[in-house]
């Protein structure tokens, strides 16, 4: 049984390992899905290592095998085109596996993820599951699983998205499984007789493995959430380079995927990132800002990309058409050098329509996203340069401001004022495309003073336009909130209603752009405003070369995270709400409007007009029954049901485990009681085995069932013949009740002061 579990339990350590690798590589763009490539590596390790085994193949002859197969099986993964006879490696096929493995190395050093499975990439996890299939097949417990599960674990390292309590939940159940098969063969043989063939009898119950596996999974679950903040996030071994926004934010000029509410920072440097020259089609009047990518899923902690699916050099589309902007655009050029920028997304501008190179490695590799991003199968190398054409938006106010044929109440305030200049529009707005519904979903748990808050601060608006504005206000105001990359550092996330609402909270309303790019993202969904948060960089300094031309520095303090919130009529319009004081992101409200709309919000009763001031104390206890909020979409529940502190969670946890333990005990005995009773003579012999073991007492393996007995009690020793009469004889069926019974009285009266140990104390998991 002990082997047949390690495979079973390798298995699923292997398959643990795949499914967390998922959640770090994007879906293959050409050739076979990775997934398949890796799991064929598995099972052929598996089986050559299960052949040679069969064949008494010796350590060398096994290890040669597997190299000369891993080799052919990489030539094919790294170089196929380049092979003699499509199968063995040349010198041209060497110099490509030179390549792809530094790209694979790079990428492994630098990635942010989800990255693109590059061949390099894919051959070094090949090999690794490669191995991780031909340990499986050894047979040997220690080898069958821990490799695995430590594979398992460097992914999830990696992993910057919240695992959540499945993930855990299933790693401490396959690590459970494999404490399991670990246990010594050797104890099963305590106090046990043999058969006339000299096997030993059965007695083993997959019911207490279960439950063996369960308990040590309510504590595992329990422990990793007690000392989580202890462990560093990046994990106990430094290996890579730190980047990403996620912890490090913007390090190494490298670029994680997630924004979120995160406390771990490094200063960002005057470092160049990249050069650009804009045509001279390009307003001057208003800030030229270059994206990354789009993160358009939040999970309650970091917003990040959704699985979108990649188009090839362009083609058949660029940016999904029903999210192109639907107003007016100006058609822009830039030229663009790669400096100490590192990653696998390009700069570009707003929403991309053509882009060419004449480096071979951007122009025959680059990949297209749905949301316009642009991504290439490695890592960008200095003094890249390529050309991007894209439009650029224009959002036409006077539309944004209308409402039913006249102005919204607050932009006829304004423009009775005299501060904007809008007029009227009658163009017709057009229908929200259905996809843009998913721009709505929040998980649940988004705390109600969250959604009140954005309810109080934009209270007054009648249109998006208007709500986006009064949000983007209230965080660029300085009065508010507090621009500061001084920040306490830590490893867990900031609670967003603490951060927005709680004064005493730890960085109370100060952070910098991931923050206020949360907040307002999230803030809009409520509203029922379609939001996405936007990695990139802010417009960059213009800078006179040598020979008199202008060309623009971005450096790694550009870097930035804002919000692009849906317009009905329009699209994705830009609002960036960080507070910070340099002017280096200029906001919606100043470039398109050039007034604070907060001062000319209509007065009426209720919380109108405290959009400006709305503050802790200006928020309402809970909303007025019958009042109801913008519909927002899937999933906008108060909380999960079942979410309790992690006090309470303990608590709960350590009464389930208190009460599994002599439960079972108590089931189990009912079972033998009633096998007893049909003379089940073994079965009674193992209950008073696992009471002694359960209260303490030694028993030595290499004694007899009858010198066990008289070494503990005279009261054990009438059932000690008949379990080894029966053994020995050939007998199974007994009339054995009464010296069961005598000897559960014998032991009662030796262990008076030790009987609460039998309720808790050492569970036999192999045993019925």
């Amino acid at each position: 049984m002990g082997i047949g579990l390690s495979r079973l339990t390798g298995v699923l350590a292997i398959g643990l390992a795949l499914l967390r690798l998922g959640r770090l590589l994007e879906p293959s763009v050409e050739g076979a899905p990775w997934p398949l490539v890796l799991v064929g590596a598995t099972v052929l390790g598996a089986l050559i290592t299960w052949a040679l085994r069969s064949v008494g193949a010796s350590l060398g002859a096994t290890i040669a095998v597997h190299a000369l197969t891993i080799a052919l099986l990489a030539s094919r993964i790294l170089a196929p085109g380049t092979l003699i006879a499509g199968l063995l490696p040349g010198p041209a096929a060497i110099a490509e596996i030179r390549t792809q493995l530094g790209i694979a190395a790079e990428l492994i050093r630098f990635g942010a993820a989800p990255v693109l499975p590059v061949a390099g990439l894919l051959a070094v996890l090949a090999l690794l599951f490669w191995v991780l299939g031909s340990l499986s097949a050894t047979g040997r417990p220690l080898l069958s699983t821990m490799p695995a599960l430590v594979v398992y674990l460097q992914f999830a390292t990696l992993d910057r998205r919240p695992p959540g309590s499945g993930w855990i939940a299933a790693f401490v159940v396959v690590a459970a499984a494999a404490l399991v098969s670990l246990t010594p063969a050797t104890t099963a043989s305590v106090g046990r007789a043999r058969g006339r063939d000299g096997e030993l009898l059965a007695r083993r119950s997959p019911s207490v493995l279960v439950t063996s596996i369960t308990a040590a999974a309510l504590v595992g679950l329990t422990a990793s959430a007690a000392l989580a903040a202890f462990i560093p996030e990046s994990g106990l071994l430094s290996w890579r380079t730190q980047s990403g926004i996620g912890s490090g934010l913007y390090g190494s000029g490298s670029f994680n995927l997630f924004v979120g509410l995160q406390q771990s920072l490094v200063d960002l440097s005057d470092e160049p990132m990249f050069y650009a020259r804009l045509s001279e089609s390009a307003p001057t009047d208003r800030g030229i800002y270059w994206k990354l990518i789009t993160l358009d899923t939040f999970d309650g902690q970091y917003w990040r990309p959704s699985q979108q699916t990649f188009a090839k050099g362009g083609e058949p589309r660029w940016e999904n058409p029903e999210w192109q902007f639907q107003g007016p655009t100006t058609r822009i050029a830039a030229t663009v050098r790669i400096a100490g920028l590192k990653g696998q997304y390009l700069p570009t501008l707003y929403s991309p329509i053509g882009l060419s190179s004449d480096e071979a490695l951007i122009s025959e590799s680059f990949r297209v996203r749905e949301d316009g991003s642009v991504a290439v199968d490695l890592q960008a190398i200095d003094n890249w340069t390529y050309q991007i054409d894209a439009d650029m938006p224009i959002p036409d106010v006077d539309s944004l401001a209308t409402r039913n044929g006249e102005l919204s109440p607050i932009f006829a305030e304004a423009n009775a004022a005299g501060v904007v200049r809008v007029s009227p529009s009658e163009a017709p707005v057009s229908e929200r495309p259905e996809s843009i519904s998913t721009y709505l979903t929040l998980p649940e748990g988004v705390a109600q003073e969250v959604r009140e808050l954005a309810r109080v601060v934009t209270s007054g608006a009648t249109t998006g336009f208007e709500r986006a504005l009064l949000l983007e206000a209230f965080f660029r105001d300085p009065e508010i909130f507090t621009y500061s990359t001084d920040v306490d550092t830590g490893h867990t996330t900031l609670d967003l209603e603490e951060w927005l609402t709680d004064g005493a909270s730890r960085n109370y309303r100060t952070g910098y752009c991931e923050q206020f790019a949360t907040a307002m993202g999230v803030m809009a969904r409520t509203l029922g405003i379609p939001s996405r948060v936007v990695l990139g960089f802010t417009p960059g300094q213009p800078e006179t070369q040598e020979d008199g031309s202008e060309v623009i520095v971005v450096r790694e303090r550009n870097a930035h995270a804002w919000v692009e919130l849906w317009m009905d009529g329009q699209g994705w319009v830009r609002f960036d709400p960080t507070p910070r004081s340099d002017g280096i992101n200029p906001s919606t409200t100043n470039s398109e409007i050039g007034a604070d709309l907060r001062r000319y919000i209509p007065e009426s009763d209720g919380v109108a007009g405290q959009g400006a001031g709305a503050t802790q104390s200006a928020l309402p206890d809970r909303i007025d029954e019958g009042e109801e909020l913008p519909d927002t979409g899937a999933g906008l529940g108060e909380g999960a049901a079942g979410d309790f502190p992690i006090p309470l969670g303990w608590i709960a946890g350590v009464l389930a485990l208190a009460a599994a333990i002599p439960i079972y005990k108590l089931i189990r005995r009912k079972r033998r009681l009633a096998r007893i009773s049909r003379g089940e003579v073994d079965v009674a012999w193992n209950e008073i085995i696992d009471r002694l073991s359960d209260l303490g007492a030694g028993i030595d393996p290499a004694h007899t069932p009858i010198e066990i007995a008289r070494s503990e009690s005279h009261d054990l020793l009438p059932l000690a013949h008949l379990y080894s009469a029966a053994a020995y004889g050939g007998q199974r069926s007994v009339d054995c009740l009464d010296e069961f019974k005598r000897a559960e009285d014998g032991l009662r009266r030796r262990y008076e002061g030790r009987r609460w140990r039998t309720s808790y104390v050492k569970i036999d998991s192999l045993r019925r």
